[in-house]
C-alpha cells in the first residue's frame, strides 16, 4: 500500500520538477474569460429586459377589437 502512494508521489514530483512549462495558468485564464463572458452576457440580457419592459409600459395598447365601430 505504501509503495503505491510513494510511486504516485514520485510521479507527481517528477512531473512538477521536469522543467516542462506548466499549463495551469492558461487554463485559469481561459476559465476566467469564460466566466467574464457569461457574466457580461447575463448583465446585458437583464438590461435589455428592463428597457423592453419600460418600452411596453409606454406603448398605448390598442387593438382592432378594442376600437368602437362607427
Amino acid at each position: 500500500m505504501q509503495s503505491d502512494s510513494l510511486d504516485s508521489l514520485r510521479i507527481v514530483l517528477n512531473q512538477h520538477f521536469s522543467g516542462q512549462p506548466d499549463e495551469t495558468i492558461l487554463y485559469v485564464r481561459l476559465g476566467m474569460y469564460a466566466i467574464g463572458v457569461l457574466f457580461t452576457g447575463l448583465v446585458l440580457w437583464r438590461i435589455t429586459v428592463i428597457f423592453m419592459q419600460r418600452k411596453m409600459k409606454q406603448r398605448r395598447r390598442t387593438s382592432i377589437f378594442q376600437r368602437r365601430m362607427r
